[in-house]
């Protein structure tokens, strides 16, 4: 098991709590010009999440903490017909926004699904990732890796390597914020910024 980083603490700290455990659901989609390869695009999508550190494992809660204890869950993408009658796009829009208020259980599921809404004529990727895994910039570098493992494999080619960061050196580069006083100097400037604030 690994300890989590300043910023992933304070966000399972918000998971704990609030009462609305799809608070801190991030979600993306991208509507393809046409239609895909369906079982290559699924492969591509295991693959990149299995490569990524940050998605690859559960929670575990002890008291107030948590720690990322990576693991092999399975990574499934489900797949979903659109209705022909609805036209596609609103109607991918519409169930998105439903499906982004479901909760993701951090301590039991990967901290994120996937699922490939298909349409006559055209197809659409959804994820839905939680903010303590990825922020938008890391969902984009995971879009990236799909698209790269989906390219490569679609020409036969042998897949790119793998350029995702390393969750070792996240918690070293907070390491060393923390010795240069720099977390405790940002600390106290929210508290100060925020004490002049009304109560929530």
């Amino acid at each position: 098991m690994r300890a989590l980083g300043t910023a992933q603490q304070g966000l399972w700290s918000g998971y704990l709590l609030n009462e609305d455990r799809a608070m801190f659901n991030t979600a993306e989609c991208i509507a393809f010009d046409g239609k895909i390869h369906a079982a290559t695009l699924i492969t591509a999508v295991q693959q990149a999440v299995r490569e990524c550190e940050a998605l690859s494992g559960v929670l575990v809660a002890e008291k107030d903490t948590a720690f990322f204890n990576p693991c092999n869950l399975p990574v499934d993408v489900r797949q979903v017909q659109v209705p022909a009658a609805e036209g596609g796009e609103e109607w991918v829009r519409d169930w998105a926004m439903r499906d982004i208020r479901e909760p993701i259980d951090l301590e039991s599921e990967l901290p994120c699904r996937f699922v490939l809404l298909q349409a006559e004529g055209r197809d659409f990727l959804y994820s839905c990732v939680h903010h303590i895994a990825l922020d938008g910039y890391g969902t984009n570098l995971l879009y990236q890796r799909i698209a790269e493992l989906y390219g490569a494999a679609l020409n036969g080619d042998p897949p790119p390597r793998n350029g995702f960061g390393r969750y070792e050196d996240v918690l070293k580069e907070d390491a060393e914020r923390d010795a240069q006083g720099r977390t405790a100097a940002a600390r106290g400037y929210w508290l100060e910024a925020l004490s002049r604030m009304p109560e929530p």
